[in-house]
């Protein structure tokens, strides 16, 4: 295929040939502008959107504001994970409630080396945020997506599937440190 045809409508375009080749140039780049524009001005889906796709897949969720949640299972232990947008930060905020609390440690020990492992955990493996909740002393395991170059529903339910499975991997690893005796 020649290039001559393409370098011809560049230098109509550069140049402002009158031809309607250059006026053709003219109209992709304000094509392509607009394209860029709206892109760039994406704000993802809302909830109502992943509602159903968490529907879709068989995870019906529950509706308490502006937050789903739906009930999942690390190894028996029943805990929840909760979507919410942060549409200023263009954000889809995936994380877990109910995973563990200070209160399942075993007293200082344990709430020391928890403290540790969820570091530890933190810099060795990439399975999401876990981070401890000073409010609450709930352990939270959290991941965010990003909306402002398209959020769809693959990616949302391959991002939901491995917090669950990370919570479930992750969980036995924060029991046993929280009811470690040992400092």
């Amino acid at each position: 295929m020649s290039r001559a045809p393409i370098f011809a409508l560049l230098a109509c375009a550069c140049w402002g040939g009158g031809s309607p080749e250059s006026r053709e140039v003219a109209d992709l780049q304000r094509s392509l502008q607009t394209c860029m524009t709206s892109q760039v001005d994406a704000v993802g889906p809302d909830l109502e959107t992943i509602a159903g796709w968490m529907t879709a897949a068989g995870d019906p969720p529950e509706r308490l504001g502006d937050v789903l949640r739906v009930a999942a299972d690390a190894d028996g232990h029943r805990y929840g994970v909760t979507v919410q947008i942060d549409a200023e930060r263009r954000l889809v905020y995936l994380a877990t409630t109910g995973l563990m609390t200070l209160q399942d440690t075993s007293g200082d020990a344990g709430v020391v080396s928890l403290l540790t492992n969820l570091a530890t955990l933190n810099y060795e493996t990439m399975q999401g945020k876990l981070q401890l909740n000073p409010a609450t002393g709930e352990v939270v395991l959290s991941i965010e997506l990003e909306t402002d170059d398209g959020l769809g529903q693959r990616t949302f339910g391959a991002a939901l599937k491995s917090l669950k499975q990370s919570a479930t991997s992750l969980r036995p690893k924060l029991v046993r440190a929280a009811t470690s005796a040992e400092l």
